[in-house]
């Protein structure tokens, strides 16, 4: 009895104590993304068969890793352990290739956005420091301008070395909701394009109210019909309601979403603009002959197929489409379906689909159905005819 006693007693102990639960902290944490780079400039890595290349990362860090081919000649490697990672690091050499491997700029890091009012009185090292044990690398608060003074937002920019972003944090004893961080479009005060700055700009120096490329004119004295320069509408190339600044965000909110480069963002954006796999679907099978971007677009621009045909339902294929659907705008940031757009409290509007082409497509479906049936019912009396010449013989036999 004494020994049945003592059993429940230290069961009992064992569960009064607090549950323990994994320690998920930054040690945990690899670069998935890296870059392999050749060191000579005269030996790039395109020139090399990607045949030996595949072969000779097989041997280093297995098959369990995906590749692909930049613009710049260089190769992204996604790895998915932690010792692929730290070998392909310490590579120098592929092949005869002097190379030097380094960790992506971007996509190894995944951003997201607190608001809390307690944390206005924090600084940024603290908000870093005290944070840093959950994968915050940087805290960033976002700042506005009124009457031509910065005021600190509640909204704190959090960088995580994280391979996915958490769903909430804790900032002493306080749990703070996280959001995906989605920029605003970068724009340039030069040419007044999109995607990058003025000091790489090589374009012509262009007005932001009127468009106009004249040196000698300048946007103070600008007294011109204002046009935009990016759309041609009437308006500044810096409105919120411009159409190319609206399709910006929405390629940067894919982005930010789903973790992926921008050029991968904006090729399912430009998908998902022509109506998805259902839209697809309508407009029937497509050519045999496909342009080279479908080819290597890989498998975000393949419908999937069954036996019975194309799925006829729209997957989550193109959330920029859906996305800003619903606006809750406030002065200093607005929500659209849980994500945060900051900085100057404004969001995308949903993406506008071109509905005159959309009609075309319709059209065009409707009349090859017509001219598929024509085969069947281009003689609608046939049967009649045939049935009263055979009447005729049967009289005659009789």
């Amino acid at each position: 009895n004494s020994n049945h006693h003592d059993r429940r007693r230290k069961r009992h102990r064992t569960d009064a104590q607090p549950m323990q639960l994994p320690d998920l902290t930054p040690e945990l944490w690899f670069a998935k993304f890296l870059i392999v780079h050749a060191v000579d400039s005269t030996k790039s890595m395109t020139k090399v068969s990607p045949f030996v290349i595949a072969r000779e990362l097989e041997k280093i860090i297995g098959k369990s890793y995906a590749a692909k081919k930049l613009q710049t000649g260089d190769i992204q490697i996604e790895v998915q352990t932690r010792l692929q990672s730290s070998t392909l690091l310490s590579l120098n050499r592929i092949a005869d290739v002097s190379v030097t491997v380094s960790e992506h700029r971007t996509l190894n890091i995944i951003k997201g956005v607190i608001s809390e009012h307690d944390l206005l009185d924090c600084s940024n090292t603290e908000i870093e420091e005290g944070l840093k044990d959950q994968g915050v690398v940087r805290a960033q608060r976002i700042v506005m301008r009124r009457d031509g003074k910065e005021v600190p937002t509640k909204h704190v920019v959090l960088s995580f070395q994280l391979h996915k972003l958490p769903t909430d944090i804790k900032a002493g004893y306080i749990n703070c909701p996280v959001r995906p961080y989605i920029p605003n479009p970068r724009r340039c005060f030069k040419c007044q394009r999109f995607g990058h700055g003025s000091q790489a700009c090589r374009g012509r120096t262009t007005c932001p109210k009127c468009a106009d490329t004249d040196k000698n004119h300048t946007v103070e004295t600008c007294q011109n019909k204002i046009k935009c320069a990016n759309c041609n509408g009437n308006h500044p190339v810096y409105s919120r309601s411009c159409p190319q600044w609206q399709q910006e965000k929405d390629i940067l909110r894919i982005k930010a979403t789903e973790n992926i480069t921008y050029r991968e963002a904006k090729t399912k954006f430009e998908f998902g603009k022509k109506g998805g796999y259902a839209a697809v679907a309508r407009r029937g099978a497509t050519p045999p002959t496909k342009s080279v971007e479908t080819q290597t677009s890989g498998p975000l621009l393949q419908a999937p197929q069954t036996q019975e045909g194309p799925v006829e339902s729209s997957p989550p294929l193109a959330p920029a489409a859906r996305m800003g659907s619903q606006e809750i705008v406030t002065t200093a940031s607005a929500e659209v379906d849980g994500v945060l757009s900051v900085w100057d409290g404004l969001t995308g509007s949903s993406v506008q689909t071109d509905t005159h082409n959309m009609e075309l497509d319709d059209d065009d479906c409707m009349s090859q159905k017509s001219s598929s049936s024509l085969p069947s019912s281009s003689n609608p009396r046939a049967p009649s005819q045939k049935k009263e010449q055979q009447e005729k013989q049967g009289g005659r036999g009789r």
